[in-house]
C-alpha cells in the first residue's frame, strides 16, 4: 500500500525530466513489492532484471511520448488484484 501511495504521487508525471528518476525509482519499487510475496528469489532477481533491462526504452519513450493517462489506474487495478 505505502508503495502505490508514492508511486501516485508521480504517476501522471513521468514524463517530465525533473520527475522521470523519481518516478522510475517508485514505479520499480511498486511493481517489486507486489511480488515480493512470491517468496521465489529467483524469480525476483529475473523480475528485477527485466526492468533493468527495460528501464532505457522506457526512458526514450518518454522522451517522445506523454504517459497514458491510464496508467494511474493500471496500477491501482494491479494492486487489487495481487491481494
Amino acid at each position: 500500500m505505502a508503495a502505490f501511495h508514492r508511486l501516485s504521487k508521480y504517476d501522471g508525471a513521468a514524463q517530465r525530466k525533473d520527475n522521470l528518476r523519481e518516478w522510475e525509482r517508485v514505479h520499480r519499487a511498486f511493481h517489486l513489492a507486489l511480488m515480493s510475496g512470491c517468496k521465489m528469489p529467483l524469480l525476483l532477481q529475473f523480475c528485477s532484471n527485466l526492468h533493468d533491462l527495460s528501464d532505457r526504452y522506457r526512458r526514450l519513450f518518454f522522451v517522445q511520448h506523454a504517459q497514458d493517462k491510464n496508467v494511474p489506474n493500471e496500477h491501482k487495478a494491479l494492486m487489487g488484484s495481487s491481494r
